[in-house]
């Protein structure tokens, strides 16, 4: 029996580094590794999550926490519910990126 998965999340460090190397200073944050930084995050001029759909829950739970301290702050969704529910998505968020975002992400940050 199954109790416990730990699943490699590829697709946000992935992203990061090639926003990264677009010239934008990045942090990354994977619960499996590491616990959040909410001071970096709350100091961040955006956010990004990747979601899918059973992890939906925490990643609003995340959102409402930034638009307490920071309602201003821009925040973009992107992953397989994001790509999938885009409108029910946008009710959380100011973006989504649908499909690859590692294409998509930095021009979208460049405006």
């Amino acid at each position: 029996m199954v109790t416990h998965a730990l699943f490699a999340e590829f697709g946000m460090p992935l992203i990061a580094t090639i926003v990264r190397d677009a010239g934008y200073d990045v942090k990354v944050f994977v619960e499996h590794i590491g616990p959040v930084k909410w001071d970096q995050v709350m100091e961040s001029d955006v956010v990004c999550f990747y979601t899918f759909s059973a992890s939906m829950p925490t990643t609003v739970e995340y959102i409402k926490k930034i638009r307490a301290a920071r309602p201003e702050m821009p925040i973009i969704l992107g992953g397989t519910h994001a790509s999938v529910m885009a409108e029910d998505t946008l009710q959380y968020c100011d973006l989504v990126v649908r499909q690859e975002g590692d294409e998509t992400l930095p021009d979208v940050l460049s405006k």
